[in-house]
């Protein structure tokens, strides 16, 4: 299961459960393990948290041939998904904090 999809479902659950008519990750651990909603929301966030070790580790650890750009833009991408999802619902449901982060970022980086 990828790192983006864990996130998605993890907010998904937790904020807009009506609007959703498909199962979410954290439902279909709980029914595939029969655990309670607080033992899924707890492994899934390991794994999310195992997922950026994972990323972490391929990319400055070990040595590559894929051209460096290319690296950087899978590696952005799931920073971007973490900064958008990790609180919230922000592409949806974009509030003052993610405006001001995206702006931190875009507008006004530290170089």
């Amino acid at each position: 299961m990828c790192q983006k999809n864990i996130f998605i479902d993890l907010i998904k659950e937790k904020f807009e459960k009506e609007k959703y008519e498909e199962l979410s990750s954290v439902e279909c651990y709980m029914k595939q393990y029969r655990v309670s909603e607080e033992e899924a929301y707890d492994e899934l966030n390991k794994r999310v948290f195992d997922s950026w070790k994972e990323i972490n580790e391929d990319y400055f650890l070990k040595p590559t041939y894929v051209a460096s750009p290319i690296l950087d833009r899978a590696l952005n991408l799931s920073r971007f998904m973490d900064l958008v999802f990790k609180n919230g619902d922000g592409f949806t449901k974009v509030g003052k904090g993610t405006k001001e982060t995206v702006h931190a970022l875009l507008i006004d980086p530290i170089l």
